[in-house]
């Protein structure tokens, strides 16, 4: 295979960027104040019950408010604040025409689906895509047995590689990997691991929103 065409990250390079995601998580957590790790650990559990309000607010009950509350989250989180996301899945679910939400319009759109009562589970599940929504989904409806871990610009930044590296082949399952074999390590759930670690590298001074 000539220089052109051989991928940035090949066998070699994967299985060392999983070592250096478990190492970095591992740095993370030894670093991360006893403030940083509480909010680290409650983090999921706590997004979880601002998705079952969500839902509710949509006319949903049970577990399909939850579900329905934690997938209209996910699909608006991508470069939105916590506070704003909320916001915005609060105006989405109770029909606020007076709130322009800051998401992306096609994320608007998937959140109006996924939050209307006409849209079957399978079709509002049809919404959530992109390995990073996913498993911020996973994590918000399931944050006691979820094995999914969220990787975005500031897990990144911690892992050192360029952001827009994880849409390369492998890379995002790599850095997940990393992160299990950390948090199995300090006897953690992968998103507790994952959340405290996003916390420390964030730092005080920013808002604590994950995803």
């Amino acid at each position: 295979m000539d220089q052109v065409s051989r991928p940035k990250y090949d066998d070699k390079a994967l299985s060392e960027l999983e070592l250096r995601a478990t190492a970095y998580t591992a740095q993370a957590i030894e670093r991360a104040n006893p403030e940083e790790i509480a909010a680290g650990k409650g983090w999921y559990p706590v997004a979880r019950q601002w998705a079952q309000i969500v839902g509710e607010a949509a006319g949903f009950r049970g577990n399909r408010a939850r579900d329905r509350g934690a997938m209209a989250i996910g699909v608006l989180s991508p470069r939105v604040r916590w506070a704003q996301n909320l916001d915005d899945a609060m105006a989405i679910a109770t029909d606020a025409f007076d709130h322009e939400p800051s998401a992306f319009g096609t994320n608007i759109q998937k959140a109006s689906v996924i939050l209307s009562d006409f849209a079957t589970d399978s079709e509002a599940e049809e919404m959530v895509g992109g390995k990073k929504v996913q498993a911020f989904v996973d994590n918000i409806r399931f944050p006691l047995h979820s094995q999914a871990v969220v990787i975005d610009t500031w897990m990144c930044k911690l892992f050192e590689i360029p952001g827009r590296d994880i849409e390369l082949k492998g890379v995002y399952e790599a850095l997940a990997k990393g992160v299990q074999v950390a948090a199995h390590a300090y006897h953690m759930r992968p998103c507790e691991a994952q959340a405290i670690a996003w916390v420390n590298t964030r730092g005080p001074e920013k808002e604590n929103v994950i995803g």
